[in-house]
This record gives structure tokens, sequence and C-alpha cells, in this order.
């Protein structure tokens, strides 16, 4: 009977981890959103039914979507995304193209012309090339539109952030509750408002270490300060 009580609450305590994790994960991922770092939904769908916050997931869904898959609205950058879609499509081709050109020039499979194993080394070559000039296209032509729009998504922003605060005073909570400490669950965020947080540090990120982006990130903790 011992037993089975220590085994019931190694595996609620484990639970609950997980549920922390997944709220963390979820804070992060819908703060990303808001910043449009744009990815797909079906993560953050699985992640709310997995800490049964359903309804929550589809008060917001719409607005989400909205931001997520924004830029196939622009027609421009539609006619790259397709293009991005296609390169990416050619990816196992150029894996299997790059291993024959290894195969050829190690002369173990036989070939008459020397030209042949350069062009399956450098097909692959060309097409990531090409996915991430296109790629980068896409991203500058996003940027551009939105500083364009400073109150773009203004509305789905706000209904978000709300959600966010939320589930950092759940994630707040259950860390309490299980005697956890906040900085075993630092927040990498964009936006430093958000009500229940204590914010650590302000860094402004660069590319190589040399060039700096416009925009600061906030490394936070949750707050059990009520």
């Amino acid at each position: 009977m011992g037993r089975h009580r220590f085994s019931n609450r190694r595996f609620q305590e484990r639970n609950g981890l997980e549920t922390l994790k997944e709220l963390l994960f979820l804070i992060h991922q819908l703060d990303s959103i808001c910043a449009f770092r744009r990815a797909g939904t079906a993560a953050l769908e699985a992640s709310f039914q997995r800490v049964n916050l359903t309804n929550t997931w589809e008060k917001i869904r719409p607005d989400v979507e909205t931001i997520a898959y924004f830029p196939n609205t622009i027609p421009e950058i539609l006619k790259l995304v397709k293009s991005v879609a296609f390169l990416r499509a050619l990816f196992p081709i150029c894996f299997f193209s790059f291993i024959l050109s290894v195969l050829l020039m190690m002369g173990i499979v036989p070939v008459s012309n020397k030209f042949v194993s350069l062009f399956f080394l450098f097909l692959p070559i060309a097409v990531m090339i090409a996915f991430i000039l296109i790629d980068f296209t896409i991203r500058r032509k996003i940027i551009k539109y939105e500083k364009k729009q400073p109150n773009l998504h203004s509305e789905e922003k706000r209904r978000i952030k709300k959600v966010i605060e939320e589930l950092i005073i759940k994630l707040s909570k259950r860390i309490k509750g299980q005697s956890e400490s906040p900085s075993n669950y630092k927040m990498r965020l964009f936006y430093d408002d958000y009500k229940g947080i204590e914010i650590l540090k302000r860094n402004r990120e660069s590319v190589y270490g040399i060039f700096k982006k416009n925009y600061f990130t906030y490394i936070a903790v949750p707050s059990l300060k009520r």
C-alpha cells in the first residue's frame, strides 16, 4: 500500500512538471507569434490539449491563425512562398544527388563523363542557395510591410496577450504549489509588459555577433508575488 502511494505521488509530481513545461512552451510560442515570429499552429493546439485548455485555444485560434498565415494574403509574397515550398520539396532529391556525386567521384559508381558527378554535386548546392535567398527575401518583405503598418493585428495581439497573462498566472501557481524555483522557468520574451513576470535582463541581440538587431528581448521569470 505504501509503495503504491509512493508511486502515485511520483506520477503526480512528474505529471506536474510536464504541465509546467507545457505552460512555459505556450507562453514562449504565443509571445513569439505576437512578435510576428510565425510558425504552424499544430504544436500549439496539441500543447493546449495536453494541459486541458482546449477552450482557451479555441478562443484565440482565429487570432493566432490570422497572424501566423498573414503572409499568405500578400500576393507578391505568396508567389515566393510557393517557390520556397517547391525548393523544400527538392531537399530529399538533393540529398540523394549529393550522395551519388560522392559515389561517382570515388569511382564506386562508374561514369564516362566526370562532369556528371559535378552536376550531381552542384545541384543540391544551387537549390540550397536559391532556397536561402528566396527565404531571406520573403522575410525582408514581410518586415518592410509590418513597419509600414505599426498597428497591424493590434486587436489580435491584445487578445493573445490576455491569454499569455492567464498562462503566466497558472504557471506561477503551479510553481508555488510544487515548491519549484521560478529561476528554473526562465522565459526569453519579446515583450516586457506582461502581468505576473519579473524582468531579469534586457538583451539586444546581434547577427553573427556583429550586426545589432533593432529590437530587444527580455529574460524573465514568473513572479510569485500576488
